[in-house]
């Protein structure tokens, strides 16, 4: 049976998108390490931060969905 990937699109905290990785890395059940979960984790700095504009400082907020995201990742690789 193929194995299905996890794919997770951080950037907005680095460190937070590492953090949620290792934890499931961690808690999977695994005696070796073809036992664990096939997984693409990028982390994705072009994220623009809402913070002006919650702030009130910027009138514009900009988003780009999950599923250009993807799109841009499978052009990459």
């Amino acid at each position: 049976m193929k194995k299905k990937t996890l794919g997770i699109i951080g950037g907005v905290g680095p460190l937070a998108t590492m953090f949620i990785g290792e934890i499931i890395v961690r808690r999977t059940a695994a005696e070796k390490d073809q036992d664990h979960v096939n997984m693409v984790i990028t982390n994705n700095t072009n994220i623009p931060t809402e913070q002006l504009f919650i702030l009130g400082e910027s009138r514009e907020i900009q988003f780009q969905s999950s599923y250009q995201m993807r799109n841009d990742y499978k052009r990459r690789v």
